[in-house]
């Protein structure tokens, strides 16, 4: 079994694609702020009333001590300050700033839309990973427990080992289903270009271009709003009008025209000023307890996104070991006589199988924290936040001695040397270079007495290989 490596010149799969207009409230939003703002331009504050009375019983008006028994007037009015003209564009710029700010925010919400999208894409293309992997660790556990079931009919295992595989193959059924079931339901939700997609690509943060967003002018409307709201201007009524009147007594009728205006302002002493400082106080404090949750949550994610990383190379570790390890049992088999070594070679297969089903889990979880970064980001750039991610392969180990040996050929030591992958030796004998002239290792000029012999470290490794299979 080899580690799914990822291609070098693999791009990045996945670009922020555009929201429709009608499943975009923010943009719904704004077209109904225009239509608003538009509607108080035209209203210039032009009012026109009409108003009419009949007397049906002979009594005479205690206030002009007259008799009318029909009066009707009509009249125009012109508001210029409250409620009116003044009011109108006042209103019409305070809705314009609402825009501007519902503009400035629209970038923020296609990014939700766009993350919400996309998590069901990569959630849809990691179930693919996760069959895939589940349907080959099915057929080797099933495999497994076939050769585990002529041991156990031999007598040579216990009970127990056959019946973990059992359980092991029951667990991966269900998983196999429950996933399989998950992408059923996903199918119809998913991004048209990510369906055929069978694999995404591991990916990490470059967090030299990473910047929390923050914009000022958003704060800079807000508070031209407040000022708005409470202007002076916005207390005081005046209009001016013109009318027609027509009074109809039992002895004459009248028809007469009239015009003039009408004032009113409130008496009173106000702390506009300071209401204004104050609500811009209130607003400044809003707007830096937002950008202080944005940097918490910023360094939430950056903390979980290093603990996923570090688990990542954990398990790329542990499969190194494991990997290892099944090369040694391997050459080990075919030269010196060890007892179950064919049974741990399969159970570290099995272990494989699990570091990378554990490996997928830390994936979802990655691109989890990923995409909550580019919602975050200032910039919608995926090329620059994003970049691939590999794994780090050197492992500087510690060189050994090597000499000719009674108990190991030549040969073997080498061979041992290979599967533990390590490339550089100090010799005993220099004679030893012409035989090594073939081969890949590097030999270093050291102190032997210092230097732990391969003879040795092969006989370390048989008693770790016994002491597990016990």
């Amino acid at each position: 079994m080899t580690f799914p490596h990822q291609e070098k010149n693999t791009s990045l799969s996945f670009i922020k694609p555009g929201v429709k207009k009608n499943k975009n409230l923010n943009l719904l939003e704004i077209d109904l702020k225009e239509l608003e703002s538009n509607q108080y331009k035209k209203d210039i504050g032009l009012v026109f009333k009409a108003s009419g009375n009949h007397n049906f019983r002979n009594i005479i008006d205690e206030e002009t001590n007259s008799y009318i028994k029909t009066s009707f007037r009509a009249e125009l009015e012109w508001n210029v300050l409250k409620m009116g003209f003044v009011y109108n564009k006042v209103k019409a710029k305070r809705i314009k700033n609402i825009i501007e700010i519902l503009k400035l925010d629209s970038e923020k919400v296609e990014k939700q839309l766009w993350r919400r999208q996309f998590r069901i894409d990569y959630n849809f293309i990691l179930n693919k990973e996760v069959i895939n992997l589940h349907t080959n660790f099915l057929a080797f556990e099933n495999s497994f427990f076939d050769f585990l079931n002529k041991l156990y009919y031999q007598k040579l295992i216990k009970r127990e080992r056959l019946l973990k595989v059992s359980n092991q193959i029951q667990v991966l059924k269900n998983q196999l289903k429950t996933v399989e079931k998950e992408n059923i339901l996903l199918q119809d939700s998913v991004s048209e270009k990510y369906l055929t997609t069978k694999k995404l690509p591991l990916l990490v943060v470059n967090l030299d271009s990473f910047s929390v967003t923050n914009s000022p002018q958003k704060k800079q409307f807000a508070e031209e709003n407040i000022r708005l709201q409470n202007h002076a201007l916005n207390d005081i009524n005046l209009s001016f009008y013109v009318n027609q009147n027509y009074l109809q007594t039992p002895t004459l009728q009248r028809y007469f025209p009239a015009v003039g205006f009408r004032f009113k302002a409130p008496i009173r002493f106000n702390n506009r000023k300071k209401i204004i400082k104050t609500k811009i106080k209130i607003l400044q404090a809003q707007e830096t307890d937002k950008s202080l949750g944005r940097y918490n949550l910023t360094i939430t994610y950056v903390n979980e996104y290093n603990e996923k990383l570090k688990d990542l190379r954990n398990q790329y570790k542990s499969w190194q070991v494991i990997d290892e390890r099944i090369r040694v049992l391997k050459l080990l088999k075919q030269e010196v006589e060890t007892e179950n070594s064919g049974l741990l070679i399969l159970e570290m297969m099995e272990e494989q199988f699990k570091v990378l089903e554990n490996m997928l889990q830390l994936k979802r979880q990655l691109y989890k924290v990923i995409t909550r970064f580019f919602e975050l980001n200032d910039t919608n750039n995926l090329n620059t936040l994003f970049k691939h991610f590999y794994f780090d392969e050197k492992n500087k180990k510690q060189p050994l001695l090597l000499k000719e040996s009674k108990k190991y050929s030549l040969k073997f030591q080498l061979e041992f040397l290979e599967a533990k992958k390590i490339r550089e030796v100090v010799l005993e004998d220099n004679q030893l270079r012409n035989k090594l002239k073939k081969s890949s290792i590097i030999i270093l000029e050291k102190e032997q007495k210092t230097i732990k012999t391969v003879e040795n470290f092969i006989e370390e490794e048989l008693k770790r290989i016994q002491h597990e299979s016990i």
